[in-house]
């Protein structure tokens, strides 16, 4: 049952977003309230929206920093090619004003704050996906679906489940979770773990437009743009890329078709 609120609550959240349905904000606090409710929690899911907030919490101290930092950098001239003014990178050198300076971050506060409160909102996502255990049950969910007589070509397997897998779950979920049961399974049928782990990286551009990072929210941020619109835009070229480097690792032999 969780395993079905989980797969049902991540595929909503993104027929929501691009469908233009709902906004990226309201949906990642909307949708795993709704499911936290169906799976039977109800007090509980303030704490777990805490704590996943405050797992990212430096995340987002480290975003708005960098977001304002470097745009006042910019506006100070440090990146400009033709302005020899390399020294001159503090605020307080730059704008030494109180009143400057206080200018200069109120003009760039608005590219900041959004993304602060998207990677916010996904914290509360992704607290509520872990806290329920939905993740979890996902993952032996899927370990469960494979037949045994798979077993020799798991290498293969691993690397064409990659992307979707990470894609709907986390890093940790997923390399703590998921990878050593995989690469123990896959053992039994002469499959190392050293190829296991290789098929298991080659999902990664897909996982880079997951809804359950905080990169595509600042990504989406700066350049302006719904994040169902990006995932939309981005999500055919990652597709065609994850193919390619399955194809091209199976080719060369850094992943096994089949177990020798």
């Amino acid at each position: 049952m969780l395993a079905i609120l989980g797969f049902g609550m991540i595929v909503t959240f993104m027929v929501l977003i691009m469908t233009k349905r709902m906004s990226a904000i309201a949906a990642l606090i909307v949708i795993p309230i709704v499911f936290g409710l169906l799976a039977g929690y109800t007090t509980e899911l303030g704490r777990m929206a805490i704590e996943g907030m405050m797992e990212l919490a430096p995340t987002v101290v480290a975003l708005v920093f960098a977001v304002l930092y470097f745009s006042i950098m910019i506006d100070a001239g440090l990146f400009d090619p033709l302005v020899n003014r390399a020294l001159a990178f503090a605020m307080l050198i730059n704008y030494p004003r109180l009143s400057d300076q206080r200018d200069r971050i109120s003009a760039h506060a608005g590219n900041a704050l959004p993304i602060a409160l998207l990677i916010f909102a996904a914290a509360v996502f992704t607290g509520i996906l872990n806290g329920t255990g939905m993740v979890d049950a996902m993952g032996e969910t899927l370990l469960a679906l494979i037949p045994e007589g798979l077993g020799p070509y798991m290498g293969a397997l691993v690397a064409a489940t990659s992307g979707p897998l990470t894609f709907i779950m986390s890093n940790d979920a997923y390399y703590f979770g998921i990878v050593p049961v995989l690469a123990e399974s896959a053992g039994h049928f002469g499959v190392t773990p050293v190829e296991v782990a290789r098929a298991s990286l080659l999902g990664q551009c897909l996982h880079a437009l997951s809804p359950l990072i905080a990169s595509i929210y600042l990504v989406a941020g700066l350049l302006g743009v719904e994040v169902g619109d990006l995932q939309r835009f981005g999500l055919p070229f990652a597709l065609a890329l994850n193919v390619l480097m399955v194809a091209a690792a199976l080719a060369i032999g850094v992943v096994p078709f089949i177990a020798s």
